[in-house]
């Protein structure tokens, strides 16, 4: 249950309920005006919509560019490794006896 006193708790950790999103889109779907009448808000609810569509699509992006990013680097990982196994080959040798040993020991 959340707390709803304690400010380092998020409100969107908890789970909402649909009655709740049902209340509170009905809540949104019509409200009075300055003068006293009934003006569905179904500008505001579509704006939302957009709003979430534009979210959406910003957080593919970001996702889509994250995996570029992260294909990049361990190319340039890789990349690295193998110039400086060109440049040191003994060196590079020794390094994998050493780490081999060890991994076989511990098996």
């Amino acid at each position: 249950m959340i707390n709803e006193t304690d400010p380092n708790k998020s409100p969107l950790s908890g789970s909402i309920s649909a009655a709740k999103v049902d209340e509170a889109l009905a809540a949104v779907t019509s409200r009075p005006d300055d003068d006293g009448r009934d003006v569905l808000a179904m500008d505001e609810l579509s704006a939302l919509r957009s709003e979430v569509a534009r979210l959406r699509e910003s957080a593919t992006e970001v996702t889509a560019a994250s995996g570029r990013l992260a294909r990049t680097g361990a190319i340039a990982l890789r990349e690295d490794v193998e110039d400086r196994i060109r440049v040191r080959p003994l060196a590079a040798v020794a390094i994998a006896a050493v780490v081999g040993y060890v991994w076989g020991a511990t098996r």
